[in-house]
């Protein structure tokens, strides 16, 4: 049952600052990355609450969908503020965004710093473009372990967009369904071309059955 939304109010602070703090609470809505602790199940679940508890206040009724787009604008409005004080080259203040911008801000800033970090072990028995150095530090120092380089983080690739790849199927399904239709209507000029040929034979036949038959009647019924 969908919820009946009044768009004649508009989403009031409180109704920002609680939307914050729950997701501040739930870090997970930020970023949303599923697996086998966080499904899409629980996301809706957590939206579904977040609704419950945004509608019971004053100000507008929205459903989990709306105020969805609620936190996508507000995050997107902070960002883009930011960005443009940064191009500017001012640092960002307490005077420059509102009190709800800047907890996005804090929000978004805290989320990233929680983005997973991926380090490659590296040892000298598995990789022999290593060797040379390997070599030169043992000699020079000892052991590998006591003269291990330091290891670089390296970062995960970006996942692709669910809806790049949604995209990318529409565009690969819409390419299959052109290709179908222009082999049948390929075949179909085929066959009209060989219609209109026996078409033309049997008008060629008629016409000389035609003749014939005046001819056999000139000489039946002469003058």
């Amino acid at each position: 049952m969908t919820m009946a939304t009044d768009k004649r109010k508009y989403v009031t602070c409180d109704q920002k600052s609680v939307l914050v703090d729950f997701i501040k609470t739930h870090y997970q809505m930020v970023k949303p990355k599923f697996d086998k602790t966080f499904t899409v199940k629980e996301l809706n679940t957590l939206w579904e609450q977040l609704s419950v508890t945004l509608n019971r206040l004053d100000g507008a009724k929205k459903s989990s969908r709306g105020w969805r787009k609620c936190w996508h604008d507000l995050r997107r409005n902070t960002k883009e503020k930011v960005a443009k004080l940064r191009l500017q080259g001012r640092s960002t203040s307490q005077e420059d965004l509102t009190p709800i911008q800047e907890k996005v801000r804090a929000l978004i800033e805290e989320n990233d710093l929680k983005e997973p970090v991926v380090y490659y072990n590296i040892k000298p028995e598995e990789n022999e473009m290593y060797a040379p150095e390997l070599d030169a530090a043992s000699n020079s120092a000892g052991t590998w372990e006591e003269n291990k380089p330091e290891l670089l983080p390296v970062l995960e690739p970006p996942p692709i967009p669910k809806q790049k790849r949604f995209r990318t199927r529409l565009r690969s399904f819409a390419e299959r369904k052109l290709h179908i239709k222009k082999t049948y209507y390929n075949r179909k000029l085929a066959l009209l071309e060989q219609h209109i040929q026996a078409i033309n034979r049997q008008t060629a036949a008629i016409n000389k059955q035609t003749v014939v038959h005046e001819r056999l009647m000139q000489i039946l019924n002469p003058k």
